[in-house]
């Protein structure tokens, strides 16, 4: 439970999460166009819980995510070649340490947004180039400080849908926030989900990894 997914037309990956027997380190691959089990892809850096997951056509990156169940959290940003095998290499770091944060992507921007450090949850949007590597760059800030918010997008928009707002009132939250990728900036109110929504998933048709 709490892996991370993402993918480019041709395979899907999933790496971290935690089984029965504790957090692990694996990513794992399937081939989209046939069917079957999940193949062994490689490894990350180390044990991550939720970390976020965004990329293109070439690159998929690993940002931050919970480290332990000691409340431990990461700010190491890791990447992997999609159609190749083998384990993380690092990328940068996030501005600070960060897990249960969501992130979406452009075929050339990867954007983090929200998370918690350990202590506190955020509202911070932050983000990197895909093709290069180093640490993220400040975007700007969400609505509110959100954690375990169902993200996705295309090439032009990412959109948050939902998560535990961590700032007075608290709670799963049912607000739809957007920013444009190519820019910097605040996001802005979307509209609402049909019901208060934390810990799902997200999904498009406007890849934005691969536009």
């Amino acid at each position: 439970r709490q892996l991370m997914g993402g993918s480019n037309s041709t395979r899907g990956l999933y790496g971290g999460g935690q089984t029965a027997s504790g957090y692990v380190d694996t990513i794992d691959y399937i081939t989209i166009a046939s069917a079957g089990n999940a193949i062994d892809f490689g490894n990350l850096v180390s044990t991550l819980l939720q970390p976020g997951m965004a990329g293109n056509a070439t690159r998929m990156l690993f940002l931050g995510g919970r480290i332990d169940t000691g409340n431990n959290y990461s700010d190491q940003i890791g990447y992997v070649t999609i159609s190749s095998t083998g384990n993380t290499t690092d990328f940068g770091d996030l501005l600070e340490v960060n897990g249960f944060g969501g992130a979406t992507s452009s075929s050339t921007r990867a954007v983090q947004c929200g998370g918690y450090t350990g202590s506190a949850g955020l509202n911070r949007m932050q983000y990197v180039t895909i093709a290069s590597t180093g640490n993220a760059i400040d975007f700007g800030d969400m609505l509110f400080p959100v954690t375990q918010s169902l993200c996705t997008g295309n090439s032009t928009r990412g959109v948050w849908l939902g998560g535990y707002k961590w700032s007075s009132p608290t709670g799963n939250q049912e607000t739809i926030q957007y920013f444009t990728i190519a820019s910097t900036g605040d996001a802005a109110d979307f509209g609402d989900l049909i019901e208060s929504n934390s810990s799902g998933a997200g999904a498009s048709n406007g890849h934005g990894g691969l536009s």
